[in-house]
């Protein structure tokens, strides 16, 4: 889900002369929240925590009803009463339901209706978020269903796609997730990124089961590798001390996680399978001539 991956998220105050340039630098992950404070002077709004779940569900070994939900949330201070966060967050294109809503705190949160920008393959909402009184500390989470984990169809269409891998010779289905957002909290600041997976999912192994576990940023830490609780899978990676890249100051490095699902053997159509059957009667009819 998220859309994905989620949910790519660009940290504090920008001023819209920037934009495109940062736009164009998101990387692939699951949201994006890009940062146009234009009405604050720098750092009257800061965000401190990210906190990124994805959740799987559904995950059976040909993963047809596989499901994915992405959920960030985001604590935020600000120096005065009457501070105003003016920013966007933009996803990829395959999420089904969306909910944006301040948790704690007491700032107002305005956030609009996603709309499509084709040049990027994203949805796109412009949001507010405006401290009314002395409690100047306040978490906001935005969350959306990605609904069922898509095959492979190149762009930003999910950050979990459906593929088949060959393993140990033989032809398996496979989940890709390719994710875990960016950006998002100032410099310094604690980010971290979790994966919860329906089912036992070994970290190690090239059978129906396992997982291939292949890369996440340098700048992240495994909290949790791949731990069974008795009915999840849990994968999680964090840093606290959340660092700025030189091209985009306070905006920290995308944990970027990759692991490949190892499901069932690819069972063939009943018509591959009658196709396989004429070959070998024929190979069978050549040998004895």
């Amino acid at each position: 889900m998220i859309a994905t991956s989620f949910m790519n998220i660009l940290s504090s105050v920008r001023t819209e002369s920037l934009r495109n340039a940062i736009v164009r630098m998101i990387p692939l992950a699951t949201v994006s929240l890009v940062l146009l404070s234009a009405t604050n002077t720098f750092a009257a709004v800061t965000m401190p925590q990210r906190l990124t779940t994805t959740t799987l569900t559904g995950t059976n070994g040909q993963f047809n009803s596989a499901r994915y939900d992405y959920e960030n949330l985001l604590s935020v201070q600000a120096s005065a009463v009457g501070d105003v966060q003016s920013d966007f967050f933009s996803f990829r294109n395959n999420f089904e339901t969306y909910s944006a809503t301040v948790t704690s705190g007491t700032a107002a949160l305005n956030f609009s209706t996603p709309s499509y920008v084709a040049a990027d393959d994203l949805y796109e909402s412009p949001f507010t978020l405006t401290f009314g009184d002395s409690n100047l500390d306040a978490t906001w989470r935005f969350a959306y269903d990605g609904g069922v984990a898509q095959g492979e169809t190149g762009g930003n269409e999910s950050f979990i796609s459906q593929t088949q891998v060959m393993r140990d010779g033989q032809l398996h289905w496979a989940l890709v997730f390719n994710g875990g957002g960016a950006g998002g909290v100032s410099e310094g600041g604690i980010f971290s990124s979790t994966v919860v997976l329906a089912g036992l999912w070994g970290a190690t192994g090239t059978g129906a089961g396992s997982v291939e576990y292949s890369y996440n940023s340098a700048y992240y830490s495994i909290l949790k590798n791949f731990t069974f609780d008795g009915t999840n899978t849990t994968f999680q990676i964090g840093t606290s001390a959340y660092v700025s890249t030189s091209s985009v100051p306070n905006e920290g490095q995308d944990p970027n996680i990759q692991m490949t699902l190892i499901g069932d053997v690819v069972v063939p159509a009943p018509g591959a399978v009658a196709l396989i059957g004429l070959s070998g009667l024929l190979v069978g009819r050549r040998r004895r001539i």
